[in-house]
Formats: structure tokens, sequence, C-alpha cells
């Protein structure tokens, strides 16, 4: 059920964004800078690609780069010409941006559920391919908010038109980049615990992405006519061959 919001309440989003979800992306970056450094002072002369010690200093790398861009975008992101509708609007997206969280209580799973179901001889060369990974989605999904510029916010709303950058080719960028990060969590630790936590926060993001294509749909003829010619997260073919087309703002 949609529940309707009223307009001061719609208007208010804009200025939480920027004044308080930046901040408070800004702060997790820190607190991921923190980690690194407390990570580093302990750090193995000659750590294994595979090992403990690597995943923890990837994931909070990760971490670390996304929320600073995502954090720096928001606090200098334009006000939207059309706001949130309705709490599931809000409510969506914040829960997708910030599940990330759960990814701090993989301690908290049962031993089995941590363990890595990759072989001894596996886990070497998917931790290679995990890190390769680890650096293509950030790459991807940073290019996309910076591509959006002061466009780029949180919630569902309508902001200006993208003529440039990921957008040609694929609908959502920044999610695909965070799809790139999460199959390099999965190969670097292979267990039913980040699984399951990558699942459901692959299902968050991608609920979210439909609330923003509907609105994207309803506001402009031209984002369905482009829906029809580019990928929701690969490219096509055909977005490929129309790279100058005119790509309506992600919400």
């Amino acid at each position: 059920m949609k529940i309707p919001i009223t307009s001061k309440s719609a208007a208010m989003t804009t200025y939480f964004e920027r004044y308080v979800l930046s901040v408070v992306y800004l702060y997790f970056a820190w607190r991921e800078w923190t980690a690194l450094e407390l990570l580093s002072r302990n750090w193995s002369v000659h750590p294994e690609i595979g090992s403990p010690q690597v995943v923890v200093a990837i994931k909070h790398s990760i971490l670390l780069t996304m929320q600073f861009f995502i954090g720096l975008m928001l606090a200098t992101s334009r006000r939207p010409s059309t706001e949130p509708r309705n709490l599931k609007e809000i409510l969506v997206p914040l829960a997708a941006s910030f599940f990330f969280l759960a990814y701090n209580f993989l301690h908290a799973f049962p031993v089995p559920l941590r363990h890595n179901l990759f072989s001894a001889s596996a886990q070497m060369p998917c931790a290679v391919f995990g890190l390769i990974f680890g650096i293509i989605g950030p790459v991807i999904s940073i290019w996309g908010v910076m591509s959006l510029g002061r466009s780029f916010g949180i919630f569902v709303s309508v902001r200006s038109i993208v003529l440039c950058g990921p957008y040609q080719y694929v609908r959502h960028p920044i999610y695909l980049g965070y799809v790139c990060i999460w199959t390099g969590l999965v190969l670097v630790n292979f267990s039913a615990a980040i699984l399951l936590i990558v699942t459901i926060h692959l299902l968050l993001f991608i609920w979210r992405a439909r609330l923003e294509e509907v609105r994207l749909c309803d506001s402009s003829a031209e984002y369905r006519e482009y829906v029809k010619h580019v990928g929701f997260l690969f490219p096509k073919l055909d977005s490929l061959r129309n790279r100058q087309r005119k790509v309506p703002a992600k919400v």
C-alpha cells in the first residue's frame, strides 16, 4: 500500500538528503578509514591474497571509496523538480542504501555459515578475481555518481537530464558497479552468510531501481523510449549504437 506524504514533508527530504544523509555517509567513510588505519598497524609482513586480513582490508577500502563519493555528491546535489510522492519512495531507498551495515554483522552468524565453501585450492584464484571485481565495481559506480553530479540523490525523485557517461550504455550503472562489488565479495568469501546478505541487498536495489523507473517513465516520454533501447544493468547492442541519445537522469 502506498502511503502518500504532504508536499511539505516531501520538500523536507531534499534538505534531509543534503544536510543529514551527506554527513552520515561522510561519517561512515571516516569510520572505514579509521578501521583501515587500525588494520595497518597489525598488518602481516606478507599476507596471502585470500587471507582474512586481506578480505577485511578490501571490504573497508570499497566501503570507504563509495561512502565518501556518495556523501560528497549528496552535499552538492540540486533540488529535484519532483519530490517523493509516498513513504515507499523514501523508505525503500533508505533500506537499500544502509543495508551495507549488515556486512558488519557477519561475525554474528554461526561459524558453519561463515565457512568458505570453495576448496582450499580454489580460494586463491577466486580471491584474485574477487579483488579485480572489487576494483572495477567502485570505478563503475563512481563514474555513474560523477556523471550525475548534482542530479544525484537517494530518494525517488526527478531531477535534470544527464547526457553523458555510463547512462549511454545502461540505465543503472551505479547498481552495476554494486553488482561487481557483490560478486567480488562472494568470490573472496563464498559462504552461506555472505550469499544471504548479498541476495537481500541485490533485491532491495532492484526494488529501488523499479520505483525510480516508474517515476521517470511517468514524467518523461523520452525515458519510456530510452528504456526500450538501453539495458537495465547490462548494455544492449541498441545502446551501443545510440551513444549520443539523451538520457534522463537517475533519481
